[in-house]
């Protein structure tokens, strides 16, 4: 697979909500682009649907996820992770927007 943008690695710890109303879940980020991040969570997010994500430390001017206090995203991708438990899945979310 061709990607439009390299990843960078970087874990943190976030929060995420799988509807505009729902409770924040603890997870964490796996990777970053600039139009994208992948995170482990427990539970399984459902693609093509938006999810709301609050980053565990704001770093504003930062390079990385920090830079924000949150985003939204839709979800492109979601899988079991391999060699996790059966409820720990990796999900991939294009960046519709990012607030300060």
């Amino acid at each position: 697979m061709i990607r439009a943008y390299p990843r960078t690695a970087y874990h943190m710890p976030i929060k995420v909500a799988l509807t505009p109303a729902g409770s924040f879940i603890p997870a964490r980020t796996r990777d970053f682009s600039p139009d994208g991040l992948c995170w482990e969570l427990e539970g399984m997010a459902q693609v093509q649907t938006p999810v709301f994500i609050i980053t565990g430390c704001y770093v504003p001017g930062a390079f990385g996820p920090e830079a924000y206090r949150s985003y939204v995203a839709v979800v492109k991708w979601c899988r079991p992770m391999e060699g996790a438990s059966a409820t720990l899945f990796a999900a991939g979310g294009q960046i519709l927007s990012r607030k300060h």
